[in-house]
C-alpha cells in the first residue's frame, strides 16, 4: 500500500467525473490540484481523461520504488503553475540535464503524452476500418455469387424489395441479369409478365 492506515481511519478510492473551468487544460488542472490538495484527508488523485493528463498514483509508486517518501501532489500543482503560462511555446527544456531517466518521463507535459498516444490510437483505426471494409467485400462476394446461381439455375424466386417511402413489393421472379459494376439485376415477374429493374440495396430478403 502506498498510504499508512490505523485501526481508526482506511483510504478509500472514488471514481468522480468534475468538471472545471479555466482559461486552458493546464489552468483548469491546476485549480482541481489546488482545490483537491487543500484537503488534508485528500492523499492523492488520478486525472484519467480530459486530456490524458498522466497519472499522479504511477508517479508516486514510481517514486517510492526509489524510497522518495515526498507526495509528489504539490510537485505536480507547481509544475502545472509554471507550465500554464508558456503551454504554447515550450514544454521540455532538452538542453537540461537529466539526473534520472524515469525522472525526465515523468515530468513530461500532458501534450507531449498526449501526443505520445495518438499514434497507436491513429494505427487501431487504420487497422479497423480495412477489416470492416473487407468484411462487407467478402458479404457482398457471397450475394453476387448467390445471384450468378440462381440465374445459371433459372430459379423462381420470391423477392422483398423496399423502394423507400414506406413502398415495398413482394412479386414472384426469376433473375435475368446481374450488373456486378452498377448493382443492378433484371427481375422478370412471374405473375405480371414483366421485366423490372432493382438496385441491389432495394432487396430486403430473397427466397427460392
Amino acid at each position: 500500500m502506498l498510504y499508512p492506515t490505523s485501526s481508526q481511519q482506511s483510504v478509500f478510492k472514488f471514481n468522480v467525473d468534475i468538471l472545471v473551468q479555466g482559461e486552458s487544460n493546464v489552468a483548469a488542472l491546476e485549480a482541481l490540484l489546488q482545490l483537491l490538495h487543500q484537503h488534508p484527508d485528500v492523499l492523492d488523485a488520478r486525472v484519467q481523461s480530459g486530456n490524458e493528463l498522466g497519472s499522479l498514483l504511477e508517479l508516486a509508486e514510481a517514486m517510492q520504488q526509489r524510497n522518495i517518501k515526498q507526495s509528489p501532489f504539490g510537485k505536480l500543482a507547481v509544475r502545472a503553475a509554471h507550465s500554464s503560462s508558456a503551454a504554447a511555446d515550450h514544454r521540455v527544456d532538452n538542453s537540461s540535464p537529466r539526473t534520472n531517466n524515469k525522472r525526465g518521463a515523468a515530468a513530461q507535459s500532458p501534450e507531449s503524452m498526449a501526443t505520445m498516444n495518438k499514434p497507436a490510437r491513429t494505427a487501431a483505426a487504420e487497422y479497423t476500418e480495412p477489416s470492416q471494409q473487407q468484411s462487407n467485400d467478402a458479404r457482398l462476394q457471397d450475394v453476387e455469387n448467390q445471384l450468378r446461381s440462381y440465374i445459371e439455375q433459372n430459379r423462381l424466386l420470391r423477392l422483398r424489395i423496399n423502394k423507400g417511402k414506406g413502398i415495398t413489393l413482394n412479386l414472384p421472379c426469376r433473375i435475368l441479369n446481374y450488373d456486378a459494376s452498377n448493382q443492378l439485376l433484371n427481375v422478370y415477374h412471374v405473375d405480371e409478365k414483366q421485366v423490372y429493374a432493382f438496385n441491389l440495396n432495394e432487396i430486403e430478403d430473397m427466397q427460392p
